[in-house]
């Protein structure tokens, strides 16, 4: 307890001390249950700009009728006298924060161990994810933050950023070069929904997207529609170009074929991929999976396949939604890493004479949209118009950009082996003069 009595004589004997510890230690910091009367007692007159010495202390205390409680005045007054300087405030306020840390430490493992112990009937992965969701919550309150930062600072680092973005997107680029123009690529803490009737190509878009990132940076799936090995065939057909239906029936399989199989599951074997089918997964196991994958080796991204399937807390749809929704934009902020949620338009779609789908679409909650800090919008003519000439176009429209602008991506929809690219410049162009000339969608002509 020295380094508390410490810190508590250092702030009594010099009042510019409370500026170098406030941002670093709390009341429940302390142990003793006098050193929090007294620090909670300091914090209160500093707050309102009043002297906190041992005189102010004293009378305040005596005011609250506490001052006997915490060992009288000549308590206060020793651990004035026995602090020979305040200098080292900043040092002690560290040492009283690392105490209470492992003390938090010890009575988390001594509950998980209870909970292992008690918890009959419960799995062991139920018991993982509750554990790490607590040690999270300990990391969050063991960290102190930063506190108030001058405007010097944050000046510098501003122009250091607008610095690093002259020659090269600043964000986690996708793939899609009209998308990751439009964004600026994908920010730390970044959600993105992207949501789309079904068979738009949500998860061919998010098998694009993972094939794209997990080149460079860890990519976590979790993929409650579909089981990792649909998603892993959707990969091997976007990298060796082959037809997914081929890849059903292997025995229609001919040499040409299994002589690009091998160098696609090469390819896909390399990517930093890792998938999680658990079927209705809880915003808990998401973050406690990707946790995990963060600690053991690194996190760039997290996809999730789709929202309306990872189970949230509520006591109806639109509560459960927003917890979801909320939780994974506190996940993408505790992760530091984008987090693109897919998503489904509820049919209200199909009851219009235009389609296309607008935010207010979103299938049971508008809550998504409020925590999202990207949506886009997906649309197929094709979906509603079979003998529609360009039946590979698929539209992406940002409707909402938090940070930056909204507008248009054009992308190329190859359903046959699961691949999204971004249309042709000549392909745009003829597109929508299709749109614009609905009479004319029933042409086949390409350029």
């Amino acid at each position: 307890m020295a380094a508390e009595q410490a810190l508590l004589g250092s702030l009594l004997i010099d009042h510019t001390a409370w500026a170098r510890i406030s941002g670093i230690v709390r009341a429940s910091d302390f142990f003793r249950p006098d050193h929090r009367e007294i620090f909670e007692t300091i914090t209160g007159l500093a707050g309102r700009g009043q002297a906190h010495d041992v005189l102010t202390v004293s009378e305040c205390l005596r005011s609250a009728g506490r001052l006997e409680a915490v060992g009288g005045q000549a308590y206060l007054s020793q651990i004035a006298r026995d602090t020979s300087t305040a200098a080292n405030a900043g040092a002690y306020a560290q040492i009283v924060r690392d105490y209470s840390a492992k003390r938090a430490l010890a009575s988390f493992a001594a509950d998980t161990e209870r909970s292992l112990v008690e918890g009959r009937g419960r799995s062991a992965d139920e018991l993982i994810a509750e554990a790490t969701e607590r040690l999270l919550a300990l990391q969050t309150t063991a960290r102190a933050g930063k506190g108030l930062v001058s405007s010097e600072d944050l000046a510098r680092e501003l122009i250091d950023d607008l610095d690093s973005r002259r020659d090269r997107s600043k964000g986690l680029e996708i793939g899609l070069a009209d998308f990751d123009a439009l964004t600026c690529g994908l920010e730390p803490g970044d959600l993105v929904v992207i949501a789309g009737r079904p068979g738009m190509g949500k998860t061919a878009l998010l098998v694009s997207i993972g094939a794209h990132v997990s080149q460079h940076q860890p990519v976590a799936v979790f993929s409650a529609e579909m089981s990792s090995r649909q998603l892993m065939r959707r990969g091997l057909a976007l990298l060796g170009g082959i037809i997914q239906g081929k890849l059903r029936r292997a025995s229609v399989l001919t040499d040409e074929d299994w002589s690009v199989i091998g160098p696609a599951a090469t390819q896909l074997a390399r990517r930093r991929f890792w998938v999680d089918d658990t079927a209705l997964p809880s915003v808990t196991h998401i973050r406690a999976e990707s946790l995990a994958l963060k600690a053991r080796a690194g996190l760039g991204l997290v996809l999730v396949d789709y929202v309306q399937l990872v189970e949230g807390r509520g006591a109806n749809r639109y509560e459960q939604l927003r917890d979801v929704a909320y939780g994974c934009k506190a996940l993408a902020k505790d992760l530091a890493v984008p987090v693109i949620l897919l998503a489904q338009l509820n049919r209200d779609v199909e009851s219009r004479v235009d389609k296309r789908p607008h935010l207010s679409d979103l299938r049971d909650s508008g809550a998504i949209e409020e925590a999202a800090d990207i949506v886009g919008l997906l649309y197929s003519e094709a979906y509603y118009t079979p003998d529609f000439g360009m039946p590979y176009v698929l539209e992406c429209r940002i409707d909402k950009h938090r940070n930056g602008e909204r507008g248009e991506c054009l992308w190329r929809f190859d359903g046959a082996c699961s691949r999204v690219t971004v249309l042709e410049e000549g392909a745009r162009a003829q597109y929508r003069l299709r749109r614009a000339n609905p009479r004319r969608s029933g042409s086949t002509n390409e350029l």
